[in-house]
């Protein structure tokens, strides 16, 4: 399946390879296995990766050197295949004073593209030869039995709630399921709209597409013993992706269930506006019975509604929504009365860590902002801090010297956490998931995001595709990029949004909440 432009980059990299008397790689990671990837298919070899801070000695059977001692050993006949992010030549010029060694300038999203394309396109071909029974033509009136396929964070579940609402209003006679990992059961236990809730044991593992692919074996062997287990004597009719397609999370096990499922018809998304993807995207063509495709950038929860609308669906609704459990509420009005609060209080849920430490804002930043509270507003108004174990350690970082704050990092499971939600007047922190716990009982937001001022709407932090949904809301974006950052912070530490100061925030805090208290 290959085409023009995996033609010319496949040459290009092999033309490089060809002409130069040794290839190094610089990078050994993601980028350095694709580029690797491709010169093997094309009968090509590196003879080594380059690393900045050299940690080990091979990488996939090929030695590591660092720049002191590649310097020893390279020519101006050899070449280099940069593979990192934000790598350049003239940059890697300058590590080399006096030898010039020929380096490839080469984009390394179409890279991944190629190497995308080179393990993918197999594995899919294999798939609809074991399972040909697809449906090209929609016929909505065979849709007795629903599969609804999302393998995915806390927060991209959420966005998954108004389409689940307004398929089961498309469908009311039809038996709707549910495959969701086993770490987010308690999101959609309550669901008064899905018949059937399959549990899916898997980490979120994030990775390139062909990563993924290189797993395939052990994958199907799972998937298969899944499906024996969960689908025995159903037969399903539809199963939809409301998540993108290919998006590079837990996508081949979203894919082999859904082949597993055997559904006749299945449906699905892709950004094709992202030039690494167009060519996947007609590749899966002829492996769905339609694949949503919408331009416009919308937001994560807009896009699986568009894709239910394309099959011909009416959407009546946008809004997210989540439930609880009697238990639930019963558990947090025992913490409320442990906390003593009261009615007349406003409450503020912090949300201080996010899944990635780029996302994160300082906890130094959020102990200004109670702190000011405190002395403003004594227990007027209090912040009552959400999440996980992993943001204990944050939460201590917190001072509660005017008793206004509220620990409960660890201490509540996602339901508990709902429950909480619902009962706050404003949500301040990163682009988490209990921004969308938020969203969805109506809370208004003021968040905090390391996508830059010329980030792309289509970006993961994207306050457009992954902000607050129907709901007031203030986002505060870091005016530019630092050390080199564009678009979104490119380091592994809380950097870029660190530019948002604590005043800003309170600012935006008293533009939503403050003037609404009787002081």
């Amino acid at each position: 399946m290959e085409n023009t432009m995996r033609k010319n980059g496949n040459n290009r990299i092999s033309d490089f390879a060809a002409s130069c008397r040794h290839v190094y790689i610089y990078g050994a990671g993601n980028f350095g296995r694709g580029y690797f990837d491709i010169l093997q298919h094309s009968g090509q070899d590196a003879d080594g990766f380059i690393v900045t801070e050299k940690r080990s000695s091979e990488y996939i059977g090929k030695p590591i050197y660092s720049i002191n001692e590649i310097s020893k050993l390279i020519s101006a006949e050899d070449g280099i295949i940069p593979a990192y992010t934000n790598s350049n030549i003239p940059e890697i010029e300058k590590r080399f004073v006096n030898i010039k060694p020929r380096i490839l300038d080469f984009d390394h999203k179409q890279m991944l593209c190629l190497e995308n394309e080179l393990h993918f396109s197999p594995l899919i071909n294999r798939l609809d030869q074991e399972f040909p029974d697809l449906k090209k033509e929609i016929d909505k009136s065979e849709w007795k039995r629903i599969l609804i396929v999302r393998l995915d964070a806390i927060g991209d579940t959420i966005f998954t709630t108004p389409f689940i609402r307004e398929l089961r209003k498309n469908f009311p006679e039809s038996h709707i399921s549910a495959v969701v990992r086993k770490q987010n059961e308690k999101l959609l236990e309550n669901c008064p709209y899905i018949d059937e809730l399959f549990l899916y044991e898997s980490e979120l593992l994030d990775g390139e597409l062909a990563d993924q692919c290189r797993n395939y074996s052990e994958l199907s062997i799972k998937i298969r013993d899944f499906a024996n287990q969960n689908f025995k004597n159903k037969k399903f009719d539809v199963v939809f992706f409301p998540r993108e397609l290919l998006c590079g999370r837990n996508t081949i096990d979203e894919l082999l269930i859904a082949y597993y499922s055997r559904a006749r018809y299945r449906i699905g998304r892709i950004l094709t506006n992202e030039p690494d993807k167009q060519q996947l995207c007609e590749m899966l063509k002829d492996s769905f019975t339609l694949i949503s495709n919408p331009i416009v950038p919308m937001h994560e929860a807009a896009y699986a509604l568009d894709m239910l609308r394309r099959c011909g669906c009416t959407v009546e609704d946008e809004r997210m929504e989540l439930w609880t459990s009697p238990q639930s509420e019963e558990r947090v009005d025992r913490i409320f009365e442990e906390y003593g609060v009261e009615g007349h209080q406003s409450l503020i849920a912090l949300g201080i860590v996010a899944s990635v430490d780029t996302r994160t804002w300082k906890a130094e930043n959020y102990d200004n902002i109670v702190r000011y509270y405190g002395q403003q507003y004594g227990k007027e108004i209090r912040f009552m801090i959400m999440g996980g174990g992993d943001a204990e350690s944050a939460a201590g970082k917190i001072d509660n010297t005017y008793g206004n704050l509220i620990n409960l990092a660890g201490r509540t499971d996602l339901n508990e956490t709902a429950a909480c939600m619902k009962r706050c007047n404003l949500y301040v922190g990163s682009n988490t998931g209990l921004l969308h716990f938020a969203s969805a009982y109506g809370v208004p937001s003021v968040t905090i995001y390391s996508e830059l001022s010329d980030g792309k709407p289509t970006d993961g932090d994207s306050p457009l595709r992954m902000g607050a949904w129907k709901v007031p809301h203030i986002d505060l974006v870091p005016p530019a990029g630092l050390d080199g950052c564009h678009g979104v912070c490119r380091m592994s530490f809380s950097h870029c949004i660190n530019q948002i100061s604590p005043e800003q925030v309170i600012a935006a805090i008293n533009q939503i909440l403050v003037p609404n208290k009787k002081t």
